[in-house]
């Protein structure tokens, strides 16, 4: 068992500060007598999502003048994750309540050895809640896609922050909040990058309101990580092909 990425629980519950309380109309509300909202786990369809399997790939990608360069994709194993974090029981978040819950996850990387040390990980997981309203536990099963760059004062380490991300809602389970629109990628039909046509790709950048992108991030169901490039151009890359 491992703790819950705390990151990925602040950007969640940043948006959803006030989307799963009531108000006090009908006398003061209390917290929930016991925080420990049980074990969740991932839909079958939502554990192959990501699209490359269980085995260890080489994922090549190109630029616009065709030069080439290889991601290392390394799979990680479906394990329980510890979570813990809050609820607001009223509308202007001004009184929070505590829960936690295990929950099924799943962390693969694609590692670039080009550009001072890329990396990008994938997180399958579950986003879970508490609905004052329904007075139950409201999950989802989602991907969340994000970019990480090495840390300049530390070279040959990452930064311990992403820089960029992609949040993909794959089930909505039983949670049927507005909220989850706000965050969600958006999905394109077709989508072209250096001249090879795409289908069915999720582009949308978000890890908050706050947060200043610095890659724009594609992917689809089929191909996996379609491409990625930063905001001046200078890294834009394009799916190529599996080694």
């Amino acid at each position: 068992m491992k703790s819950f990425n705390q990151f990925l629980i602040f950007i969640l519950l940043q948006v959803a500060v006030f989307s799963c309380s009531n108000d006090d109309s009908n006398g003061p509300l209390t917290c929930i007598e016991d925080p420990n909202l049980g074990d969740f786990f991932l839909l079958e369809s939502s554990k192959g999502f990501v699209p490359y399997g269980e085995q260890e790939l080489g994922l090549i990608f190109s630029d616009s003048l065709g030069n080439e360069y290889r991601g290392n994709y390394l799979p990680g194993e479906f394990e329980t994750c510890e979570a813990v974090s809050s609820y607001s029981l009223d509308r202007v978040g001004s009184m929070e309540c505590p829960i936690n819950y295990l929950v099924e996850c799943q962390t693969s990387r694609i590692i670039f050895e080009d550009f001072g040390g890329l990396e990008i990980q994938m997180m399958t997981s579950m986003s879970v809640d508490y609905s004052v309203d329904k007075e139950e536990a409201i999950f989802s099963d989602y991907l969340y896609i994000l970019f990480f760059e090495s840390d300049p004062v530390y070279p040959g380490n990452l930064h311990p922050l992403p820089n960029s991300g992609l949040f993909i809602n794959i089930d909505r389970r039983t949670d049927d909040r507005a909220f989850i629109l706000l965050t969600q990628a958006n999905l394109d039909f077709m989508f072209d990058l250096h001249d090879k046509t795409f289908e069915n790709v999720y582009s949308k950048d978000y890890l908050g309101p706050d947060v200043v992108q610095i890659f724009d991030l594609y992917f689809s169901r089929d191909v996996g990580i379609v491409g990625f490039e930063n905001f001046d151009k200078s890294i834009s890359l394009k799916f190529e092909r599996i080694e």
